[in-house]
């Protein structure tokens, strides 16, 4: 008699800001799924063999800063004669911000640094509130920072004034970049390092669209989203090679990257120059986490767990839905298991399920979303990029969060502006600045290209563009394919007869 699997599948973990934030390891917890499947319907259970935590972020990232991947070490980058900018990633990344920082602010410290700061890439999300700063940065690394004078600013893609033109990249993208940024001698780049649904997070996309202007953002969304050449896990694809030489231009440094596990710990750091130590540490995510295609696929059925970066927004745990489509064969089905709550901001509650359209192409056909069309959404079709291609999540969409009044609470409108005025009166804001002009609407103000700024790809020392070449790509045989195929499919045909005993994957 055959026998039964027991299949275990993540489904929830805290908030990406408390993971990135805990400082006892056992807070950080997963919830689990349990399903028995008959043996012989069992293709094949994929599972990542994740390498021990690291019990010490901080002494790691000390390590690091002074072994770079390649390149200098930071402390031979920075010195009393040079301005510091340190880019960190936003609110819905897991990264141990609040661990890595000290060891960075250390060697600030060692090297006599007298113009620092630190800037939060926020792209297009809404700004973090003050307790958001004070979980992803860590309270004792505040006081440090307003003790030694280093501001704190965050990403304001729609105020023009705030950014200054460096170039054109070769694919067409304006680069507009955050003055602050773009005003220092040494920029630093901290982030998380995993792929995503459209190449690869980390590295450069902390300047692009991390620290950006809104035109920049829309332009390289844009041009590069709908691309074929677009998708999960390629680093060698169009908006990933953009990404990285609009960095490139903006004079990026070096990347101090991360690795997380599953459980968000930190299991993997590197720093080096851009963008060399990034894909370096893309390598090393993939080793522990591309597979190849199982023999005797593609199945008609696969269940995925979540957890990339945050199983809370439905647009982040789609990357696990797209990781898995790669398994699956095309009319098949995706049991995807993400709890997707949302999450309570400053400015209201996210809903958990905002930007599905991002997922349509997965779901059966049906009047809404498109029934019959064979192909990947376009930009032109009526709901199509509600985060990437017009609304953003800094709450000037359909689809952002819900407002109250402005009490400043969950649910309560625009407070965040009032906790701005109390941060500038800490320093953790930023210096004083002119007043601004008004412009009419909520789009992006449009503006003539200047001159280039003095940054550009043949100036200055900064470090070429290096797009070409696939990454973290395993050896194939027969006709077994890699977890980061070009291949994408249309999930709008209608779905094919299948047998009664389906062949399903893990």
């Amino acid at each position: 008699m055959a026998g039964t699997y027991r299949a275990t599948i993540p489904y929830e973990s805290l908030d990406p800001l408390t993971i990135g934030a805990a400082d006892d390891p056992g807070m950080v917890y997963r919830e689990t799924l349990t399903l028995d499947v008959p043996e012989e319907n069992l293709l094949a259970a994929i599972y990542p063999t994740e390498p021990a935590p690291i019990a010490r972020p901080t002494e790691a990232a000390a390590a690091a800063l002074e072994t770079p991947h390649s390149g200098p070490p930071f402390s031979a980058l920075i010195g009393p004669d040079k301005s510091v900018a340190i880019v960190i990633d936003n609110q819905f990344r897991p990264t141990p911000t609040s661990k890595l920082l000290p060891a960075v602010l250390d060697a600030v410290e060692a090297a006599g640094v007298r113009d620092a700061r630190v800037v939060c890439a926020n792209g297009k999300v809404f700004p973090m509130s003050e307790r958001d700063i004070a979980l992803k940065l860590g309270r004792e690394n505040l006081a440090r920072m307003e003790r030694r004078g280093i501001p704190f600013f965050q990403n304001e893609p729609r105020e023009p004034d705030r950014y200054v033109f460096v170039g054109m990249t070769s694919g067409g993208t304006p680069v507009w970049l955050h003055k602050e940024v773009a005003t220092a001698d040494v920029t630093l780049a901290m982030g998380q390092a995993q792929s995503n649904h459209w190449g690869a997070g980390g590295g450069g996309k902390l300047i692009l669209p991390g620290v950006a202007s809104d035109e920049t953002i829309e332009s390289n969304h844009c041009a590069f989203v709908m691309s074929p050449k677009t998708h999960y896990g390629a680093m060698a694809g169009p908006m990933r090679a953009d990404i990285d030489e609009a960095a490139s231009m903006c004079g990026l440094s070096a990347t101090l990257n991360s690795v997380l596990d599953t459980r968000g710990r930190l299991c993997f750091v590197n720093f080096g120059a851009h963008p060399d130590a990034h894909r370096e540490a893309i390598r090393y995510f993939n080793g522990i986490y591309a597979y190849d295609r199982p023999a005797g696929g593609p199945a008609d059925i696969a269940i995925c767990g979540v957890f990339a970066p945050t199983d809370h927004l439905f647009f982040h745990t789609g990357w696990g839905c797209m990781s898995s489509d790669l398994l699956v064969k095309d009319g098949g089905t995706l049991i995807y298991c993400s709890p997707s709550p949302g999450v309570k901001t400053h400015l209201g509650d996210f809903p958990g399920l905002a930007l599905m359209d991002l997922m349509k192409p997965y779901m059966p056909p049906s009047r809404a979303n498109g029934a019959g069309l064979s192909r990947h959404p376009q930009p032109h079709d009526r709901d199509v990029g509600g985060l990437h291609l017009g609304a953003d999540l800094r709450g000037h969409g359909a689809q952002a969060p819900a407002r109250g009044d402005a009490g400043g609470e969950p649910g309560h409108g625009r407070g965040h502006r009032h906790r701005g005025r109390h941060l500038a009166g800490r320093r953790l804001r930023g210096r004083p600045r002119p007043p601004r002009g008004r412009r009419q609407g909520r789009g992006a103000a449009l503006r003539p290209l200047p001159a280039p700024a003095r940054r550009d790809p043949h100036a200055g020392g900064g470090t070429p563009a290096a797009p070409g070449g696939g990454i973290g790509r395993r050896s194939l045989s027969g006709d077994s394919q890699s977890l980061h195929s070009n291949r994408r499919r249309s999930k709008y045909a209608p779905p094919k007869h299948r047998r009664n005993q389906e062949r399903s994957i893990f």
